[in-house]
């Protein structure tokens, strides 16, 4: 799968079942992609958490003052950022998570994801998921 006019595929990754890799070379600072799908509200939350609290691709957003959820569970409602594995080590860590006024509703943040470092072509991506996450799965936090 291949996102139409980026410089990214998602492909089988020796890490975790699916990952998204580069199609060419990336700078430092360069745009992957807004983290998109359907979004929870802090109540909503609350209300389903054992629904929503079992998806693979659920995102935690915004501070605690205006706290919201975004679920990537659904392929039709989401992008190739959902396919962005973890980084198991600080070496593997070249994508990071900037939290920014959405330009179609400036009181809403969305998580827009950038390169870290330059990446070469056919790298895969990855993120740091969290100390929570982290710990749970690798029984240390990097």
């Amino acid at each position: 799968m291949q996102t139409r006019n980026w410089p990214f595929k998602v492909a089988k990754s020796p890490v975790h079942n699916n990952g998204v890799f580069t199609i060419k070379d990336l700078n430092k600072n360069e745009f992957v992609g807004f983290y998109t799908g359907k979004e929870y509200t802090q109540q909503d939350y609350e209300n389903n958490k054992d629904d929503i609290q079992n998806s693979w691709y659920l995102m935690q957003v915004g501070t605690s003052k205006n706290l919201y959820y975004i679920d990537a569970n659904d392929l039709y409602n989401t992008n190739h950022t959902r396919y962005i594995n973890s980084a198991t080590t600080k070496k593997e860590l070249n994508c990071n998570i900037v939290y920014m006024r959405d330009p179609k509703n400036y009181k809403k943040l969305v998580a827009a994801i950038f390169t870290t470092k330059k990446i070469k072509a056919n790298s895969e991506l990855f993120l740091n998921y969290g100390s929570d996450y982290t710990e749970l799965m690798l029984g240390k936090i990097f």
